[in-house]
């Protein structure tokens, strides 16, 4: 997977949830990724919006956590946390090993 990640077919579900599907060229293929994104400010630090992001494959019940971590509270959350998303090494790591995980066990 390389960065950046382009995001497409955003959907803001509500203040604190939105979820996309990632595209295939950055998910090795798959073109059934689909991410969700949880986030609100950080218990004891207003300045920080913690995030929780989850994945799964296609129409599973089961979506996987996948990473974690805080932007800053200022503008707006959605962009921050996509921008976070995009540059951040870790979460491209944890997408890696979540499509690995997949791909072993076929789900």
């Amino acid at each position: 997977m390389e960065l950046p990640i382009f995001l497409h077919e955003i959907e803001v579900k509500n203040e604190d949830y939105f979820k996309f599907a990632l595209p295939s060229c950055y998910a090795d293929g798959h073109e059934d990724i689909e991410m969700s994104v949880e986030h609100g400010k950080t218990i004891g630090d207003t300045d920080t919006v913690t995030y929780n992001a989850w994945a799964r494959r296609g129409d599973s019940l089961i979506k996987y956590f996948v990473f974690t971590n805080r932007v800053p509270a200022t503008g707006d959350a959605v962009n921050n946390i996509l921008a976070d998303m995009n540059e951040n090494l870790k979460f491209e790591e944890q997408m890696e090993r979540f499509i690995e995980f997949i791909e072993k066990r076929d789900l």
